[in-house]
């Protein structure tokens, strides 16, 4: 780690390259493997600002850990062998590389969060016909310059915000025998154009990513105030709004119903998932808010609605006492 090496000959009996093995060796440009290497995993940030130019991962390898090849500026090749046993390739693992192209292995199971985030020169990313991919996460070309995905049949899930920040891509395909199952909100901007059979675009028109862009759109339209991003915090009991990326006041910020505690200020607008289960809020979070609408009842304790600096708007036909039953 940060050492002046410029070359490494890995031998066939290394099984492991641990974390942070290479860190920060700038002028690290080569990584050779044997002819018949027992290497499986390489470790979280192993390679991380490191000055290779190109790397070809041998097929015993299974797991790239998180941020592995983050943030080597001078690497833009990175192959992987026809008979690769990868499965998972982590979080960050090529965020912030100049990789230009990428042929995903069928042995990859999933694509970890923001994997090739950052990548400014990466324009193709294939996956083969025999691609066993299950889900795309969060962020992975996020500000990237890919223009056009083709899903491998195997997906069944495409993650809230999977494409999210992809300002080049175009157009994603789905092939006839796909299995997905869900799209989750923000999963990709709504003027990329979808090619699917009927039953995946079904699944589409009734997805997250529909229904919360045509409540944005609604409560635009609605409050005579811009909403240019919907943002949908993850159901976890407590939120941190600091650790969600774009929050500004032009931003929908829709709250599930898991949700018991939230950090940070509110944007102008906020929905809450119907069966909200809010315990407790700041005053001071309050202090941007215009707007407040729930999708269905709250189950939030007095306290809660006490501190509420204007009266929810209920979007659904039932009447409570402590809601504003004028917007039905």
């Amino acid at each position: 780690s940060s050492t002046a090496i410029e070359s490494v000959i890995i031998p066939d009996s290394v099984v492991e390259l641990g974390d942070e093995c290479f860190y920060h060796c700038k002028k690290l440009r080569s990584v050779t493997f044997g002819t018949n290497p027992s290497l499986a995993r390489i470790g979280a940030g192993a390679f991380t600002c490191a000055g290779l130019e190109s790397i070809s991962i041998p097929d015993g390898v299974v797991e790239l850990g998180k941020m592995c090849f983050a943030w080597c500026k001078s690497l833009r090749s990175v192959t992987f062998g026809q008979n690769s046993h990868l499965e998972c390739i982590h979080i960050d693992a090529f965020r912030g590389s100049e990789i230009e192209e990428v042929n995903i292995p069928n042995s990859v199971r999933e694509l970890g969060d923001g994997c090739f985030e950052d990548c400014k020169s990466l324009r193709r990313i294939r996956f083969g016909t025999g691609s066993r991919l299950e889900r795309i996460r969060d962020k992975v070309l996020s500000g990237t310059n890919v223009e056009e995905v083709s899903i491998p049949d195997s997906v069944v899930e495409l993650v809230d915000r999977c494409f999210y920040d992809c300002k080049s891509l175009r157009r994603i395909r789905f092939g006839t025998g796909s299995r997905l199952e869900r799209v989750g909100a923000e999963a990709y901007e709504m003027d990329v154009h979808v090619s699917a059979p009927d039953n995946i675009l079904d699944i589409i028109q009734n997805s997250d990513l529909v229904r919360y862009n045509n409540l944005k759109q609604h409560l635009s339209a609605l409050t005579r105030m811009p909403i240019d991003l919907v943002k949908l915090l993850p159901g976890y009991t407590s939120i941190s709004l600091w650790m969600q990326g774009r929050i500004d006041d032009n931003c929908l910020i829709v709250i599930r119903a898991g949700v018991q505690k939230i950090r940070g200020k509110f944007s102008h607008c906020i929905v809450f998932e119907e069966g909200s289960q809010l315990q407790s809020v700041e005053k001071e979070q309050w202090e941007n808010v215009k707007q407040i609408y729930l999708l269905g009842r709250p189950n939030w304790p007095q306290r809660v609605w006490s501190q509420l600096p204007v009266t929810p708007i209920k979007l659904y036909p039932d009447t409570t006492p402590n809601v504003d039953a004028a917007s039905e």
